[in-house]
């Protein structure tokens, strides 16, 4: 008091604030990878423009009025005890921030309304990364080709295409052109819910019409869906019309209902392979391939 004037105690975010002290320092840079130039830039090397953005952006703070340092940390601990374990996913978006984890968030970006709009990922499970945890599966499958997945692999994934992603644009393409044909497919069975809106129908649905356009490794002999790549109208609803049985068969035997037509027998063994070891490359081909053949029939 006797001075006049403020001093403030960082209690939480210290790290995020000497981050962006750091780059106004001209300590640290802004990596070419998110800021879409030929290279990193420093503070000094932005725009006035750019420059006055960044000093007009808003922090929101809440400033606590204690004095007593018992106090002081009581609400730190408080802080961090209350905290959410971070997941795997949330620690690579953390850990990395090259051009592969860019790849996926794009892609959640672009996918993410339709993932909301059918139920397939919960706002609180997009929230904790769920829906980019799924789509690396996807680019894993795209990339590594049909190989047994771990967590591990998808941290290489992250590692070998940290720094440079050529193929990207080509992947981004044919991943977003496969799931605008799938949700396509959804809309038109005319269904607000169904089991195969769930991530792990979706994922064998995915890589049956995938592996059927595009090339993927270890899939190469495998059936594919007859003119995948150029299906006209009657096709599709003829597409669409089997999934909405298959659809009610899946439903008949979570009622403990199973169908009496033997047609649907496999059906059994097809919800099977997606609650044991989804993520092995023996599931996931045999799932696949029960897929293909039921629609080609």
């Amino acid at each position: 008091v006797s001075t006049m004037t403020t001093s403030r105690e960082i209690i939480d975010g210290q790290q995020r604030l000497r981050a962006i002290l750091d780059f106004y320092h001209n300590k640290c840079a802004w990596k070419k990878s998110h800021s879409g130039r030929n290279q990193s830039l420093f503070f000094k090397d932005l725009t006035d423009e750019e420059k006055i953005h960044f000093l007009n952006y808003t922090l929101f703070v809440n400033i606590i009025s204690q004095e007593e340092d018992s106090t002081i940390f009581d609400m730190f601990a408080r802080l961090n005890s209350n905290s959410v374990v971070v997941n795997k996913q949330e620690n690579r978006n953390a850990k990395y921030w090259g051009y592969f984890k860019l790849f996926i968030v794009e892609l959640g970006n672009e996918l993410r309304p339709y993932f909301i709009e059918r139920g397939i990922f919960r706002e609180s499970s997009i929230i904790r990364m769920a829906d980019l945890e799924f789509l690396n599966s996807i680019a894993f499958v795209c990339i590594n080709g049909m190989e047994s997945e771990t967590a591990s692999q998808i941290d290489k994934l992250y590692e070998m295409f940290d720094k440079e992603f050529l193929d990207s644009n080509i992947y981004f393409t044919q991943i977003i052109t496969t799931f605008k044909l799938i949700f396509s497919l959804y809309d038109s069975m005319g269904k607000n819910e169904s089991y195969l809106f769930n991530k792990s129908y979706m994922f064998t649905l995915f890589f049956a019409f995938y592996s059927s356009i595009y090339y993927v490794k270890g899939m190469e002999n495998q059936e594919k869906i007859s003119n995948a790549n150029a299906m006209n109208e009657e096709q599709k609803y003829k597409i669409c019309d089997k999934l909405i049985e298959l659809d009610n068969e899946l439903a008949a035997i979570f009622a403990k209902k199973p169908s009496e037509n033997r047609e649907f027998e496999w059906v059994k063994e097809f919800e099977r392979l997606h609650r044991t070891r989804t993520t092995s490359k023996i599931e996931r081909t045999m799932r696949i391939d029960l897929l293909i053949k039921y629609l080609n029939n």
